[in-house]
């Protein structure tokens, strides 16, 4: 059986964006940096501000704070609120944090910035 060069295409896009963590393309989560190290894992924190159903059903956490891998440096201030994009934390991203100071559960930063 041979395959259209239409079925083809359709397959490479469904494989390709077929499975980014159930995110709608450009939503924002409104979050604030609550801390720009912590103790575990020497990585910022961010508290989501608005949408925490969404946010607990897409990252299957009860928590609102979460570790923040890939968050550029330069808007890792306390205190600053930004509009990001997220997924879950990607494999060649994780690391190994220590058990020490409270754990909180992570995700990737897949773009931030200021909220206006």
């Amino acid at each position: 059986m041979r395959l259209s060069p239409k079925y083809l295409l359709f397959f490479a896009v469904l494989s390709t964006f077929g499975c980014q963590d159930d995110l709608v393309p450009g939503e924002e989560f409104s979050v604030r940096i609550e801390n720009t190290s912590d103790i575990s894992c020497g990585l910022p924190v961010i508290l989501f501000l608005e949408k925490s159903d969404q946010v607990k059903e897409k990252t299957n956490e009860e928590s609102l704070e979460y570790n923040a891998y890939g968050l550029d440096e330069s808007l890792n201030v306390i205190g600053n609120e930004l509009l990001i994009t997220f997924g879950k934390v990607k494999e060649e991203d994780f690391r190994v944090c220590r058990a020490i100071g409270i754990p909180y559960p992570a995700v990737s930063i897949l773009s931030a910035r200021l909220r206006d």
